[in-house]
């Protein structure tokens, strides 16, 4: 069976400013922790910290300090337990490695897209004429709006509508320089074609769910798989062979190569034809245009590299420190069957819990998603009793 990825990312967002990670932590001391130094390397000066005044730059430097202290106090505890060791913090791990991946290749991509003149549609070159009778025809929604405070909503629109035209042929240009391979087989360009026109677009229609299956289908038999009957039992002996003979296939797109087994999110496409062409046509799309970009040396221009600092500063601390601090948490807190019944008992909706699963047939998983909930919130209501507990034995400096 494969190894579920469907684990969201953990992250400490800042809105306003940049945060250093703190193994990029360097210059003078701000605290310790047990002997272990938090630099003032972890806080970047950013255009807002330099417009606050000396009490509002302390007091957000000791926030930063006091968050860097308890995501030290976690990593610690978690090392000595030897939670660093145990093999499910390591798929944990790998499995935030590799959405931290998507997430930064997602973003290199809008990025890239943004730059693109004839995608860039502003909406400046829209008629008042046009805002007029877009207005007319919306007016009952948009109230209480009035024609005014409605413009900019309307000409958003009608931009996002402009570009949706333009969009799937520049896709569809960018794709179809990017020759692709299933196990070193060519695909068909023209699946792709069409694919793009019904579903990245403005075009409607029965071909919009039809070309998704001819591509996932056209994919399925390169790659000398046989799609089971029902892609959700995962039990089923042919359903778990096809599983582990997809995660096994080598897709090429131009010059990169990807094994479907390593892709974040295959195994949430793993519920029918129809969604595994939507898979197949994101990823088609997302790493062509990056190949594109590259070829153009987009991660070399100033715009996206302090993009790029600026997100990855973000966080505190390494991604091992943050995924091994949430991971001590999470075995810090113990949920029973009796809870998981009495939660399923008062929310008993089981076609929810079913859709958040993604597997219909699996009341193991169904239980596992509601066991997921029941521990994230436990974790909430007692992490401030642990750091607490953890404080109390530490050795804690803020110089």
């Amino acid at each position: 069976m494969m190894t579920y990825r469907l684990a969201s990312a953990i992250a400490v967002i800042l809105a306003l400013f940049a945060i250093a990670p703190a193994t990029q932590a360097a210059g003078k001391i701000l605290a310790t922790v047990n002997g272990v130094e938090i630099r003032d390397g972890i806080i970047q000066m950013t255009q807002q910290l330099e417009q606050m005044t000396d009490e509002q730059r302390k007091q957000y430097t000791d926030n930063i300090v006091a968050i860097a202290i308890n995501q030290e106090l976690l990593y610690q505890a978690a090392v000595a337990k030897e939670l660093d060791k145990d093999p499910g913090y390591l798929v944990e791990l790998e499995n935030k490695r590799m959405i931290q991946q998507n997430r930064e290749n997602a973003m290199f991509v809008n990025l890239y897209e943004q730059s693109i003149p004839e995608l860039s549609t502003d909406g400046d070159e829209i008629s008042t004429e046009e805002i007029e009778t877009e207005y007319q025809k919306h007016k009952k929604s948009l109230a209480p709006r009035s024609r005014e405070q409605a413009e900019p909503i309307i000409r958003d629109m009608l931009a996002s509508m402009q570009r949706q035209v333009v969009y799937p042929d520049w896709v569809t240009s960018v794709v179809t320089k990017n020759r692709v391979k299933v196990n070193g087989k060519p695909l068909d360009a023209a699946l792709f074609a069409d694919a793009i026109k019904y579903n990245l677009g403005s075009e409607t229609g029965p071909q919009k769910k039809e070309t998704l299956l001819a591509l996932s289908s056209a994919i399925i038999q390169l790659a000398g798989l046989q799609l089971p009957g029902d892609l959700t039992a995962r039990d089923a002996a042919d359903t778990a062979a096809f599983c582990e003979g997809l995660a096994s296939v080598t897709l090429s797109i131009g010059p990169t190569e990807l094994k479907l087994g390593d892709v974040p999110f295959l195994d949430s496409a793993l519920i029918n034809p129809h969604q595994l062409g939507i898979f197949f046509l994101s990823l088609v799309k997302s790493h062509s245009v990056r190949n594109q970009a590259m070829s153009k040396g987009f991660d070399n221009t100033p715009e996206y590299k302090d993009k790029m600092a600026m997100i990855a500063n973000q966080t505190i601390g390494s991604l091992e420190q943050r995924v091994l601090a949430r991971f001590f948490l999470e075995r810090s807190v113990e949920i029973t069957d009796a809870e998981i019944d009495e939660f399923y008992e008062e929310y008993g909706d089981r076609d929810q819990f079913y859709r958040l699963s993604l597997q219909p047939n699996s009341d193991e998983l169904v239980r596992e998603r509601i066991a997921m909930t029941l521990r994230h919130k436990k974790i909430q209501e007692t992490r401030m009793d642990v750091l607490k507990e953890l404080r109390a034995a530490a050795t804690i400096e803020n110089l």
